[in-house]
């Protein structure tokens, strides 16, 4: 079996919506109103550090693969592999105190000067700030846990989490855009300052929240909220645009291959000549697993719109090359 667990793919809101209430249908959720906890989301990379109770091995891991020192993603992997004995002895410690077997993985954001651009948390010394825990195919992201967290492994330096940057939204599930006016007001004070940033007494903006909920069965739904400065799909601009006018292909793409989705390719892809093609495959895999509901809703499905995509794509990560 692989140690390696991808960290779960991140929907929008709709998403969100689309799969609760399903779970609800199900029954697997009771209640009419449920409280969800939203943490905030910071603008680095992606990273995880992992270990095996059984043979003690400790590794670091980027979102789409495990990363040594050879093949680091920011200095993420010789972080891990610096501190390889303390974490090897808060996750004994963790694994002892609450009697978990089998392979754990702690996930978090890789942030810090020189990982990301312009925002407040870029201005601080690069930290792993955990903000879930994978075990036994559970994740778990409470806040509480996150605080167990941060005592258990803080002999690691710069390891830390975001139970101390959360909010709490109660929801209805009967009418779930009630809650809309509110998660903008959260994700406009973020993105004005980032709370982590401005812990450490930095002033920058920040990128957004992410929200879940956890059913009674453990099960976590999750969906991301970012300001207008990162969103990857322009969100404000969909709900203005009619369906009609969305049914179109350029329409679509101007929509979804964005800026900022380009970016967040190429730090999971890199930038090499050899590398075009596998860029373009990503940003086009990663369009159609956010965008499926879009896609039907305008009659539209990645047949019609990857060579579009795949068109812009290229030019994008070509010019990037050019640049080097």
């Amino acid at each position: 079996m692989s140690k390696f667990k991808e960290f779960p793919k991140i929907g929008q809101f709709r998403h969100f919506v689309k799969d609760i209430s399903h779970a609800r249908g199900r029954g697997e959720i009771k209640d009419r109103f449920i409280q969800i906890t939203g943490t905030v989301k910071l603008h680095g990379t992606n990273a995880g550090i992992g270990y095996d109770p059984v043979t003690q091995e400790v590794w670091a891991q980027k979102r789409s693969q495990v990363i040594t020192s050879e093949n680091d993603n920011f200095g993420f992997a010789k972080y891990v592999e610096d501190n390889k004995e303390l974490l090897k002895a808060s996750f004994a410690d963790h694994c002892s105190e609450h009697l978990i077997e089998g392979i754990v993985i702690i996930y978090g954001e890789w942030a810090g000067k020189g990982i990301q651009k312009s925002v407040g948390i870029s201005e601080i010394d690069k930290s792993f700030y955990a903000y879930g825990i994978f075990n036994n195919d559970v994740m778990y992201l409470d806040p509480f846990d996150l605080a167990t967290l941060t005592y258990e492994f803080f002999e690691v330096p710069n390891f830390t989490s975001l139970e101390n940057h959360s909010y709490t939204v109660d929801m209805d599930l009967d009418c779930p855009q009630l809650i809309g006016e509110q998660l903008e007001k959260i994700t406009n004070s973020v993105e004005e300052e980032c709370p982590v940033a401005s812990s450490f007494g930095v002033k920058g903006i920040g990128e957004g929240v992410v929200w879940s909920y956890k059913t009674d069965k453990n099960e976590t739904f999750m969906f991301k909220v970012k300001g207008d400065k990162h969103s990857v799909s322009k969100v404000k601009k969909m709900v203005s645009i009619s369906p009609e006018i969305l049914a179109s292909i350029n329409s679509f793409v101007d929509y979804s291959a964005t800026e900022n989705r380009f970016v967040q390719g190429l730090g999971e892809v890199g930038l090499e000549d050899k590398l075009v093609g596998k860029f373009i495959g990503w940003v086009n895999s990663d369009i159609h697993a956010e965008e499926q509901d879009t896609l039907l809703a305008n009659n539209l499905d990645m047949k019609i719109v990857g060579k579009a995509i795949a068109h812009k794509s290229r030019a994008w990560y070509l010019d990037r090359l050019n640049k080097v």
